[in-house]
């Protein structure tokens, strides 16, 4: 009892040095006590052998006493006065945040009181209460009981298509569909479905989804519930490996494609063309369709990477989509003359809330093009030809749209009027910088896990404190709720790192064929019942009651939005016949900058045979790309004897960070001209690393859609020219960009640019486009 006593308490004053110096080190004091916390016993601890236990009394009753012992934080005093048992705390109160010292010394006393009155206390396997102030707001902020839609995830959709079927549900740069239309060409969908088997059984059946983004995969989506099943997207850029693995690990029997042009799905499979199986106009649809689905029933299963290199299936019903996309839209006040731009790809849950919350409100959904779907120029030219006034999507897309306008210096769109962030930490500066912009948009932080039905949390971000090191997680949304934790399930104080746990409407089901994982995951509270959803998250709480997040405690990682499991492209290059080990960590000083890093070694006998140098960057990239998608590929590989381990046997990432790059680069082609050294320079500094050759395509030495839009920038300053994101993806290594350019300059003077040249005709050709489709929809 004693050990499980001072273990406890030793982990609370653990927790509360690392707050002290955090607390320390945002107020600017250097402060680096030797002893932060010392425990000072005057107690006399032999007293029955006749030692002088009122050595004190001859002093009188003390009254007021101080004492300052340098390289002490905290000095926690106990001794024994008349008979009663006298605490005091010294405290250098400037290391405290405001309101710590007298929560802990508070909570301090409450505890000595509880020992002492009940000595069945000491059994209690937790010893320590927050104190009654934080326990009251963190009770307020999880009273979140709200209304309950009792509607299916499409049904919303359907009653807005029956009410108002001229209204124009999706838009493209090309066409324009109308609720009417959707529904009729989503129950036309359903009507071959069902004649497949769909919404038969007794449980909704999976059908996969695999297309390019596009109007078709709304339909695709509406028609296989509409049918009773559920659906689950795969990417079409997926490796073949790894769509076979997600067909198995599904069980998935059904599929819905535009074209199997392309396509390699397993024979099993019981295949849907959708352009094959509709009609150019199908038959107006008069009445609802019934819904075939109870709110409990499964919705939809997005695969997430998965730790041990086996993608987990989140399954989510539709009672838990529902309560997000509901109440997002009264948050917000989302009506039917909303537009939102569909940035998100459909296996990423961020789509969700683009297809079923704004078609449930009436609004349209802004489709780009599949080509160019990565393109911020065209993303803005989508917002301003239609006036979007939603924008939800991870922060790296939000910051590859402002840095395109701040490249061409244009202005925003005043329709835009709100902006939804989340999935990945939001910079600071993302709030000026968009209202810059967007001056009358928003900005909502929006926070939780794909396991718990896109949102758990949202923090509407009205102000950026300076000393913020992150926008605040928030405070749960309606019907959810969250907890930070230790590792005794019990609530952390605030300011004390812990795990983020969420509860309430929106938990997944569990996942899909994994009883083992789900038990792992989705827990429930000793103390209080409640199912519980461990994120894995890190966080801690603000007095006011909102959670900071701060970071994964596992191996997850988020990059530019995605989702990481390290562990999973471990296991990948671990499989490979000439790897014996691998670690993948990431690098970079600033989140924008971080990447992936593999770490090698090499099996002994391939070493003996001088096979190191085999096994080049181009052979790994095209190992790891067999079966993972593209963002999980690494963009360095390092290969070593050992890697270096910490004084407890574990792996020391700070040194692998810090190890040179071996047996690779020798031979990569060093910039030459003054435009390659200067474009060299360039991918430098936007990427955080010059260890790469002009002969590299940009995205395989680190790069991304984010950072290419830097580059175009910087480029457009050192070079002054003009050029839009596209070329820089056709002319991928600063060989070919180089080439490009140096055939793009004018013979003349009189001669205008190349570059600008194609530009101006893409201007004209977006005028042409714009009018074609003003004209369609008003005729």
């Amino acid at each position: 009892v004693q050990r499980q006593f001072m273990q406890d308490f030793e982990h609370r004053m653990v927790s509360g040095v690392e707050v002290m110096r955090e607390w320390s080190k945002r107020r600017g004091l250097a402060l680096q006590a030797a002893m932060p916390v010392v425990f000072t016993s005057c107690l006399v601890l032999n007293a029955e052998a006749g030692d002088d236990v009122s050595a004190m009394e001859a002093f009188g009753r003390q009254v007021y006493g101080i004492s300052q012992t340098p390289q002490v934080w905290l000095d926690n005093q106990i001794m024994e006065d008349r008979g009663d048992l006298t605490l005091n705390w010294d405290a250098v109160e400037e290391v405290f945040a405001p309101g710590v010292l007298d929560a802990m010394f508070s909570a301090y006393c409450e505890l000595i009181e509880r020992l002492a009155a009940d000595p069945k206390r000491w059994e209690s396997r937790h010893i320590v209460d927050l104190p009654a102030a934080q326990k009251e707001v963190r009770q307020q902020t999880n009273l979140t009981q709200a209304a309950i839609s009792p509607q299916c995830l499409h049904q919303g959709f359907i009653d807005c298509a029956i009410d108002c079927p001229e209204n124009i549900a999706l838009q493209t740069s090309t066409a324009a569909i109308s609720y009417g239309e959707l529904l009729a060409r989503s129950c036309e969908l359903a009507r071959h479905l069902e004649s497949l088997g769909v919404g038969s059984g007794t449980q909704p059946e999976l059908v996969a989804v695999v297309m390019d983004k596009g109007w078709q995969q709304v339909v695709a989506v509406m028609g296989i519930l509409i049918a009773g099943g559920a659906y689950l997207p795969i990417d079409t850029a997926l490796p073949k490996a790894r769509i076979d693995v997600l067909f198995k690990k599904s069980h998935c029997a059904y599929a819905v494609v535009n074209s199997l042009d392309g396509l390699a799905l397993p024979h099993s499979l019981r295949v849907l063309e959708l352009n094959q199986q509709l009609n150019q106009q199908s038959q107006q649809v008069i009445q609802a369709p019934v819904i075939k689905q109870q709110q409990q029933d499964l919705a939809y299963v997005i695969f997430t990477s998965g730790s041990t290199g086996i993608p987990k299936g989140v399954m989510i019903d539709h009672v838990g989509a529902v309560n997000t996309v509901y109440h997002i839209n009264q948050l917000l006040d989302v009506s039917d003359q909303d537009k939102v731009l569909a940035v998100s790809a459909l296996n990423f849950d961020l789509s969700v809330y683009d297809i079923f919350g704004v078609l449930a409100a009436g609004g349209t959904v802004v489709i780009p093009d599949a080509h160019l779907g990565t393109s911020p120029e065209h993303w803005l030219e989508l917002i301003t030809t239609y006036q979007v006034t939603l924008w939800n999507s991870a922060p790296p897309l939000m910051t590859m749209l402002l840095n395109t306008m701040e490249g061409f210096q244009q202005q925003g769109n005043s329709a835009l009027r709100a902006s939804l962030l989340s999935g990945d930490w939001l910079p600071l500066d993302i709030k000026a910088r968009l209202e810059h912009y967007f001056p009358q948009s928003t900005l909502t932080s929006l926070g939780g896990a794909t396991e718990a039905s896109i949102w758990s949390s949202y923090y509407p971000v009205k102000t950026v404190d300076p000393v913020w090191k992150s926008i605040p997680y928030g405070k749960p949304l309606p019907n959810q709720t969250m907890y930070v934790l230790n590792q005794q399930l019990q609530p952390c104080p605030d300011g004390v790192v812990g795990d983020i746990y969420i509860g309430g409407m929106g938990l997944a089901q569990g996942y899909l064929g994994d009883k083992e994982k789900t038990a792992t995951y989705f827990i429930q509270n000793p103390h209080s019942g409640e199912r519980l959803y461990y994120t894995g998250d890190l966080g801690r709480y603000y007095a006011d009651g909102h959670i900071e997040f701060l970071g994964r405690s596992d191996s997850q990682v988020k990059i530019r939005g995605h989702r990481i499991e390290l562990g999973e492209i471990a296991a990948r290059l671990k499989s490979h016949a000439a790897i014996s080990d691998a670690v993948v960590a990431i690098n970079g000083d600033s989140r924008s900058e971080q990447v992936l890093s593999a770490y090698l070694r090499i099996k002994q006998e391939n070493n003996a045979r001088g096979c190191v140098d085999a096994i080049n960057d181009s052979q790994l990239d095209e190992w790891v790309l067999a079966y993972l998608p593209h963002y999980m590929k690494p963009n360095q590989y390092h290969v070593l004897d050992n890697f270096p381990l910490t004084s407890n046997g574990k792996i020391d990432y700070l040194a692998l960070a810090a190890l040179a790059r071996l047996h690779h680069g020798a031979n990569r082609q060093q910039p030459k001209t003054p435009l390659e050294q200067t474009l060299h320079g360039i991918w430098g500094e936007v990427l955080g690393y010059s260890d790469f050759g002009i002969d590299q395509a940009f995205f395989d030495v680190g790069g991304d859609s984010l950072l290419l839009v830097d580059a175009r920038n910087k480029i457009k300053q050192a070079l002054n020219i003009e050029m839009a994101t596209t070329t820089l993806f056709e002319f991928s290594s600063i060989a070919a960009l180089a080439n490009y350019l140096n055939n793009s300059k004018s013979d003349s003077p009189a001669k205008i640019d190349c570059v600008q040249q194609r530009i101006n005709k893409q201007k004209q050709a977006i005028k042409k486009r714009r009018k074609a489709i003003r004209e369609r929809v008003d005729s």
